[in-house]
């Protein structure tokens, strides 16, 4: 597996990924999650977004800075990828990247029906700091340590 930096022409795999990735979760939250509904291309120009591939890409992750915080905004491993450990290397690629601009922590939120998210950045290393409803969804709010290098 390999982590790069995605590049513009990567989009469209992003966004079918995002969809493979999130579809599950439409019934349960009775309309598309955020996720799925994300612009890609803007996200490649504006933020940080790292790809994972094996041949084809198999994850990614957003992340976005603003002037308080670094905030990890989405990520995702093709169903068919889960469980093989690219979304721990997608977060220690992450992490070490923030690290290297002198970032301390990093916060992420996710939608309080994911449970197996939540469960899965509990198990990463986060830890929940708040829960609140924004824009019809209920989100629960989530912030990591960086240790330094």
């Amino acid at each position: 597996m390999n982590i790069c930096r995605a590049l513009l022409s990567d989009a469209p795999n992003l966004v079918r990924l995002a969809h493979e990735a999130y579809r599950h979760y439409i019934a349960r939250i009775g309309r598309p999650p955020a996720p799925m509904l994300a612009d890609f291309t803007r996200h490649i120009t504006d933020d940080t977004v790292f790809i994972a591939t094996n041949d084809m890409i198999c994850g990614y992750v957003v992340l976005c800075h603003d002037l308080v915080c670094w905030r990890l905004d989405n990520i995702a491993v093709a169903p068919s990828n889960q469980g093989q450990g690219i979304g721990a290397a997608l977060i220690r690629h992450s992490e070490f990247f923030m690290a290297k601009r002198r970032a301390v922590s990093y916060q992420l939120y996710t939608n309080d029906l994911m449970h197996e998210n939540i469960n899965w950045y509990r198990n990463s290393g986060f830890r929940e700091i708040a829960r609140r409803e924004e824009h019809g969804f209920k989100r629960v709010y989530f912030e990591k340590t960086i240790h330094q290098p």
